[in-house]
C-alpha cells in the first residue's frame, strides 16, 4: 500500500460525514435551490452528508446563490472555478477529490432527490461491504417512471465483474438504470483506487459507468425503488447537437476504448460492443464535418471490426460493415445520408 492509499484511508475514517453530494452546476438560478434543498431534507440527516457545490463559472445568480447557503450550513462546500469547462466533468472530478467521505453520490443542478435516497442506498452499502455501488431507479419529466424491473425481488446484487454475469442484455430502462450516474452511491475507495473519472468529452457519465462495470467487483440495483427525479432543461448544455458536439462524444468513446477497454480480455470488449459501441459510434460519425471525419476514422476501425467479430448487438449491422470497407465507402456514405436527412427536413 501506498502512502496516498494510506492518506486517502485515514482521511476517510476521519471524516465525520457518511455521504458526499456532489452538485455540478452552471447557470441554474431557476433550479438549484430546489435540488439543494432536496439533500437538506434527506432523511438520513442533513448534519451527515457533505454537500459539495462546484460552480462552472456562471454568469446568472447561481454564485450568489451558493454564497448564501454556505454561510448558512458549514457543511455546504461551495467551489467556483474561474473559467468554463463546458460540461460537468471537471466540476465532478474537483467533487471527488474535494470529498471527505467513505460513499459518494452525485446530483445534477436541475433534478431532485427522493428524500429517502440517501439513506436507503448508503444502508445497503454499508450491510454489504462487497459492493462497490448501489443504484435505484429514476423517474422522468412527463410522468416516466425508469424502474430496473429485471425479477420480482425488491434487491438484486451482481457479483464478479459485470461483462461476466449471466444477465447483460438490458431493456431501455435497464440501460438507463445502469448507466445514469445520479441515481447511486458509490464507494469512494473503488473509485480513487481504479483512478475512475469522467472524461472530458461529452457523454461522460455513460463512459463513467462503462469503467465502473469494467472495474467493479459487485453491484446491487433496487427494483423498483424510485429515488431520482430528472428535469429536461430547454436551455441544457447536452441538447441542441452540432457537428462538433457529436465529434465530441466520438472522441470520448475512443478515449474510453484507448485508456480503459483495448487490453481487455474479449469477453470484456463484448459487453463494451453489446452495450455502447460501434453502432453509437457510427450513429454521430453520420452527422461528422469532412474534416472532422478525418480525424478519427482510422482509430475507429479497430473498433467497428472487433464489434462486428464479438458483439451480438445487430443495429446498423449493414451500416458498420459499410464504414470499416474502406475510407471512400465510408465517406461516401456519410454523405448520402447527410443529404437525405437535409431532404427530409426540408419536406
Amino acid at each position: 500500500m501506498n502512502n496516498l492509499d494510506t492518506n486517502n484511508k485515514e482521511r476517510e475514517r476521519e471524516s465525520c460525514y457518511t455521504i458526499s453530494v456532489i452538485i455540478p452546476t452552471f447557470n441554474a438560478e431557476k433550479y438549484i435551490k430546489r435540488a439543494i434543498n432536496s439533500v437538506i431534507n434527506q432523511t438520513i440527516g442533513f448534519e451527515n452528508i457533505e454537500l459539495i457545490i462546484v460552480d462552472d463559472n456562471s454568469i446568472d445568480n447561481t454564485k450568489q446563490i451558493l454564497k448564501n447557503f454556505s454561510k448558512q450550513y458549514e457543511n455546504i462546500k461551495s467551489i467556483f472555478l474561474k473559467t468554463n469547462s463546458g460540461n460537468p466533468s471537471k466540476p465532478r472530478n474537483i467533487g471527488i477529490e474535494s470529498a471527505n467521505s467513505n460513499y459518494i453520490m452525485f446530483l445534477d443542478d436541475d433534478d431532485k432527490y427522493d428524500k429517502e435516497v440517501c439513506e436507503k442506498l448508503y444502508n445497503k452499502a454499508i450491510n454489504d461491504e462487497t459492493l462497490d455501488f448501489v443504484a435505484c431507479g429514476l423517474f422522468l419529466e412527463k410522468d416516466e417512471i425508469i424502474n430496473f424491473n429485471y425479477n420480482d425481488l425488491d434487491f438484486i446484487k451482481f457479483e464478479g465483474n459485470y461483462s461476466n454475469s449471466e444477465w447483460k442484455s438490458p431493456d431501455r430502462q435497464q440501460w438507463l438504470v445502469l448507466f445514469s450516474i445520479c441515481n447511486k452511491i458509490f464507494k469512494k475507495s473503488f473509485l480513487i483506487d481504479n483512478n475512475i473519472r469522467f472524461s472530458k468529452y461529452r457523454h461522460e457519465d455513460a463512459n463513467f459507468m462503462m469503467i465502473c462495470f469494467i472495474k467493479v467487483y459487485s453491484f446491487a440495483v433496487f427494483n423498483s425503488y424510485i429515488g431520482y427525479f430528472i428535469t429536461v432543461r430547454p436551455d441544457s448544455r447536452s441538447r441542441n447537437f452540432t457537428p462538433l458536439k457529436h465529434l465530441d462524444i466520438i472522441q470520448g468513446v475512443l478515449f474510453t476504448y484507448r485508456n480503459y477497454l483495448r487490453k481487455e480480455d474479449s469477453n470484456t470488449k463484448k459487453f463494451y460492443f453489446d452495450h455502447y459501441s460501434p453502432s453509437f459510434l457510427v450513429s454521430h460519425f453520420l452527422f461528422l464535418r469532412y474534416d472532422d471525419f478525418k480525424k478519427v476514422y482510422s482509430e475507429c476501425i479497430p473498433i467497428f471490426k472487433e464489434g462486428i467479430k464479438l458483439s451480438k448487438n445487430r443495429s446498423y449491422f449493414l451500416i458498420i460493415r459499410t464504414f470499416s470497407l474502406n475510407y471512400y465507402t465510408a465517406i461516401f456514405f456519410m454523405f448520402l445520408f447527410q443529404a437525405l436527412n437535409k431532404v427530409l427536413k426540408i419536406k
